[in-house]
């Protein structure tokens, strides 16, 4: 049967619009009859591309995503570069799988991110997993910082790995750059190397103390130098490093590895280590690894705790058995050869492994 009328009293043949029946077909985009909690369930199932589609439909769609990003998939950026190329020019990209978005930003005419740039960037990077995050060869200012901040803030990212670079970092205070990579900036893993123009009390005790150093699962930092060129040695002292490698009034439990270069300890850091060993009780948030180099050497005296398991002119080791469990500290100290002209004189290295006693570290 069919439903369509013409006429052809009043001029050439005309349909009929079924204009009602179009309008019931339309999908509900409004879709107010969900409440709110419902329509993000469904928007978990749907990944980022989705997802982003979704946040064009409607007003209500978008306060949704925008206010629980955290709770839904995340658009997945393989590597995530700020790189001083010198002559003034720094280069920010971003590469996922499949393509490279590439800005070129001319430092002659502005001397930091202008608010144009800022506000492409966000969007780039809205609701991101960056994997690594590499800032190489840039001198750090306080408007860097921030505007760094206001991207990642305002993109709401998450990072899995975050390195500095080659980075100069004698235009910031102290507190800028702790609070930077220890507050504002929250990755699973920290690298820091080849720091350019530093100070001793950029890397005191308080940057240990920091909520996202704490929390990190691997934190590195190698060669630090002054603006003279200098071996910058960490300004931490062994109570500071033995309550954050032991996670002393700490809750996390992801904590796996620490590499420091050059550390300010003192000769019976390594003993103290071992004697405090059997008496911790935060066995859960303690780090499973650590190795510090270039420190002095180490005098390991007699304790009925502490068992040398070898002495030799290149390494030594001593253990010590936790009293509640069948965890075990395993220390190696590691001297230089004396044709090693590479390394340090007097100046060793040592690692530090936590292991079930049954096993081998």
């Amino acid at each position: 049967m069919n439903t369509t009328r013409t006429s052809r009293v009043n001029g050439p043949p005309r349909t009929r619009k079924l204009t009602s029946y179009w309008k019931s077909a339309q999908p509900n985009l409004s879709d107010k009859g969900l409440p709110p909690e419902v329509v993000l369930q469904i928007f978990t199932f749907l990944d980022r591309v989705d997802i982003d589609n979704c946040r064009l439909v409607n007003h209500r769609w978008l306060n949704i995503i925008d206010k629980n990003t955290h709770l839904l998939r995340q658009r997945f950026i393989r590597m995530l570069k700020v790189v001083d190329n010198g002559n003034n020019m720094i280069t920010i990209s971003a590469s996922s799988r499949t393509k490279c978005i590439k800005y070129n930003l001319n430092m002659e005419i502005n001397n930091h991110i202008d608010a144009d740039m800022i506000k492409r960037l966000a969007n780039l990077l809205k609701g991101s997993l960056i994997k690594r995050t590499v800032i190489c060869n840039l001198t750090l200012t306080e408007l860097w910082v921030y505007d760094l901040y206001t991207i990642f803030n305002r993109a709401n990212v998450k990072f899995a790995r975050f390195e500095m670079i080659g980075v100069a970092i004698d235009q910031l205070t102290r507190d800028s750059f702790q609070n930077f990579i220890g507050e504002k900036v929250a990755a699973k893993v920290y690298f820091l190397d080849g720091i350019r123009n530093g100070d001793a009390d950029f890397f005191n005790s308080r940057l240990l103390e920091k909520t996202n150093i704490v929390n990190a699962e691997d934190f590195t930092v190698y060669d630090v130098s002054s603006l003279a060129g200098e071996e910058v040695i960490l300004d931490l002292g062994d109570e500071a490093l033995l309550d954050f490698f032991f996670g002393r009034n700490i809750t996390s439990k992801r904590r796996t590895t620490l590499y420091l270069d050059s550390p300010a300890v003192s000769q019976s850091f390594v003993y103290s280590a071992l004697v405090r060993f059997v008496h911790e009780t935060n066995y859960e948030s303690m780090m499973q690894h650590a190795e510090f180099t270039h420190i002095r050497e180490q005098i390991i005296h007699s304790h009925r705790a502490i068992t040398n398991e070898y002495d030799t002119d290149i390494q030594s080791e001593w253990s010590s058995k936790n009293a509640k469990t069948d965890l075990v500290l395993e220390v190696k100290v590691t001297r230089a050869s004396e044709d090693d002209e590479l390394v340090h004189d007097n100046f060793i290295t040592v690692t530090m492994d936590i292991c079930n006693g049954r096993t081998m570290c």
